[in-house]
């Protein structure tokens, strides 16, 4: 095994891999270190599991894909989780992007970056982490997870100031989501395993923050570069 030792969101977490080449994909975000007790590890049975699922092979492109559900457990301990969105600063605050996989959350992201380039400032484009801050509301915070196209800055650290879910359809339009409608889509984007009483409990009560102190809005849309209009008035109360 392959010990590894970083900081997210403020947490200490302690990794042991596999394979030699899984921490490469963490980058500056963890460093080697000697044994260490109870490290996250990636189960051989949830490997055989994406083999079967998905066709992906035991090496350490998976075990890296499978570590941030076990690292989101390691961090749901203390309140915080990996959050299946992308991430934007705008006026002092952080707004997330997130769709079911397909849906273009990456495109939009896109649009609003290239049309308000002089206002928004993206913080992470796949899964940062959402935390408690130390004035007490919920907080988004950056992670070595940026999807594929790399997009983020570790800088960026900024309270959640609302939530675009987005949905394909044949029109653009913005509306804001029931309690019932966001709770139960927010709480698919919590990437953890599932497998503890105590981590579902501590994501609930993540998702309940989320709705409670931010702006939730659904936003049917076509994807074209227009929407990206639409979600910026939204934000700015124009629409």
């Amino acid at each position: 095994m392959y010990y590894y030792r970083g900081i997210i969101a403020d947490t200490e977490v302690t990794c042991a891999f596999r394979h030699a080449g899984t921490a490469e994909n963490y980058g500056k975000w963890l460093k080697p270190c000697e044994r260490a007790e109870e490290p996250v590890t990636v189960p051989e049975a949830d490997v055989k599991e994406w083999e079967k699922k998905w066709g992906f092979r035991d090496n350490a492109f998976a075990e890296f894909g499978l570590s941030i559900y076990h690292i989101s457990n390691t961090l749901l301990k203390r309140d915080r989780c990996v959050f299946h969105a992308a991430a934007f600063l705008m006026e002092g605050k952080a707004y997330l992007l997130t769709a079911a996989s397909g849906v273009g959350k990456s495109t939009q992201l896109k649009h609003l970056a290239e049309q308000y380039k002089e206002e928004i400032r993206v913080m992470n484009g796949d899964k940062p982490v959402l935390g408690p801050g130390s004035d007490g509301r919920l907080w988004v915070y950056p992670s070595p997870w940026k999807g594929k196209e790399g997009w983020g800055d570790d800088s960026l650290s900024a309270p959640v100031g609302g939530v675009i879910i987005l949905e394909r359809g044949t029109t653009d339009v913005i509306r804001t989501a029931s309690a019932r409608d966001a709770a139960a889509f927010l709480m698919t984007r919590i990437l953890f395993t599932a497998e503890s009483r105590r981590d579902v409990l501590a994501a609930g009560k993540i998702v309940e923050k989320l709705i409670g102190t931010s702006t939730v809005r659904i936003f049917v849309n076509t994807g074209e570069p227009n929407g990206s209009e639409i979600i910026y008035r939204a934000i700015r109360g124009e629409c």
